[in-house]
């Protein structure tokens, strides 16, 4: 007889410094991520992962959780949000979809939540975006001499001011540093704008 799995919940966030209330849930940094990814020398979400334990022990637990039991994972995630109906939900304040199954799920768990508006950023720039649920933003990140251009996406750009990237578009959105008082981002694609960021 085959032993059964224990299932392993998602650890969802309720909000950090940066956005504000809104509620989040992330994978560990760098593994779940491209591998030539740029960021990955200077990722902004190690620092967090090495400081605090509590939440380097989430962010594992969430990366083993899509693991081993997916459809448990997600399903926790979606009965939180059909629960709570938060306005606003973010995919991975650190990390990113590991592959293109996990982002089906993701997809599916947008789909069963309408009353809630989904954001990802992501790398993952040759994933199927087509007919995506009307409440699935998803934002291609972008670094100095890396990302994809040719899709019509909405993009974050990262701004060094040391090495300027001539790609940022003049008209790019500065993000004002809270996600609770502007929500700018889960709207990038209806009003046909990027967003920038200061690198952080």
């Amino acid at each position: 007889m085959n032993k059964k799995l224990p299932v392993i919940q998602a650890k969802i966030s309720p909000g950090n410094t940066k956005t504000g209330r809104i509620p989040a849930v992330s994978l560990a940094p760098c593994v779940t991520c491209p591998d030539d990814a740029p960021c990955r020398s200077n990722c902004y979400a190690m620092k967090a992962y090495r400081m605090y334990p509590q939440t380097k022990a989430a962010w594992n637990h969430n990366t083993k959780a899509c693991n081993k039991t997916p459809y448990q994972y997600f399903e926790s995630i979606q009965n939180y949000l059909l629960k709570k109906k938060p306005k606003f939900f973010r995919w991975h304040v650190s990390g990113d979809s590991p592959d293109e199954r996990y982002f089906e799920h993701l997809r599916y768990v947008a789909l069963m939540t309408p009353d809630t508006e989904h954001l990802i950023f992501t790398k993952r720039y040759k994933f199927n975006y087509r007919n995506l649920p009307s409440n699935l933003h998803v934002v291609f990140s972008m670094w100095n001499k890396y990302g994809n251009t040719r899709k019509k996406m909405p993009r974050a750009w990262m701004r060094d001011p040391k090495n300027p990237d001539p790609r940022i578009p003049n008209d790019a959105i500065e993000c004002p540093g809270n996600c609770e008082s502007c929500g700018m981002c889960w709207s990038l694609d209806k009003i046909g704008k990027d967003v920038v960021f200061n690198k952080h």
